[in-house]
């Protein structure tokens, strides 16, 4: 993430849009689960210590706030619940090789 450049969007004169990229998210990704291996807490059972531990490692990394990296994960979170609806309906599955949702022809 050295080299990474963050995109930003000024939307109003207090608010900033974040253009999140691949690399970007694989490195809050990284954080987050360095943060579960050393604690042993998931997500949910976070507490304000291991969120400023996370805040501290990404703003080092990349500049970007809790804010920001708190409204990607509930964008995860709200992505793998439609992914996770579709998959249970009947017709849809998992691709493993290209990382996707597939379905039957007939859908």
């Amino acid at each position: 993430m050295d080299d990474e450049i963050m995109e930003v969007e000024s939307t109003s004169s207090k608010a900033k849009r974040i253009r999140w990229t691949h690399r970007m998210e694989v490195g809050l990704l990284y954080v987050l689960v360095e943060q579960v291996q050393a604690c042993g807490k998931r997500k949910k059972d976070f507490k304000l210590a291991q969120w400023n531990a996370v805040e501290k490692a990404f703003m080092k990394a990349t500049g970007i706030r809790r804010e920001n990296f708190k409204n990607k994960f509930k964008t995860w979170g709200k992505n793998y619940n439609v992914v996770k609806a579709l998959i249970n309906r009947t017709g849809f599955g998992w691709d493993l090789v290209r990382q996707t949702v597939n379905g039957t022809e007939d859908l």
